[in-house]
């Protein structure tokens, strides 16, 4: 099972076992050539800056930002901490996105993990978080991902 954690959620620790995440995928900023650009990455990425990542801002950097406290261990603001996850383990499964616990906390599935704490996001925000977990939860935002052998939300 491919894993992979992410960091912008306060999560209550569950006790599960943190297999190490896989690297998120990456932008060629070297390809000068147009023919080479992958343009499913391109729009994965366009969702990503359009409605994940103000998402992301509006609701979890609060207590999920590398100038935080970073709540449950988890930080969202960054690729690496995205790619690594917080105390519950990690918070994306690609090949299981649906029981990411990134959603099961959003989704308020579970009542011992249920973030944002000031309420439910709308239906629609849960369907941008699904898609983009689903179409692989491209992050291009810089900087290197670098990934522990244990960890999560």
């Amino acid at each position: 099972m491919l894993l992979l954690g992410i960091g912008t959620m306060l999560l209550e620790p569950h006790g599960c076992m943190a297999q190490a995440p896989a690297e998120l995928p990456t932008v060629d900023r070297t390809s000068a050539d147009p023919a080479q650009v992958d343009i499913g990455f391109v729009k994965r990425t366009e969702l990503f800056e359009r409605e994940v990542r103000p998402l992301l801002v509006e609701h979890c950097y609060a207590c999920h930002a590398s100038n935080t406290e970073a709540s449950g261990g988890l930080l969202l603001d960054s690729r690496s901490g995205l790619a690594n996850g917080g105390d519950s383990g990690p918070a994306i499964d690609l090949d299981h996105p649906e029981q990411s616990l990134l959603l099961q906390a959003v989704a308020y599935r579970d009542p011992h993990l249920q973030m944002p704490p000031e309420g439910k996001l709308s239906d629609r925000q849960i369907e941008i978080l699904s898609q983009w977990i689903r179409d692989g939860a491209v992050d291009p935002r810089d900087g290197p991902v670098t990934t522990k052998a244990t960890g999560g939300m």
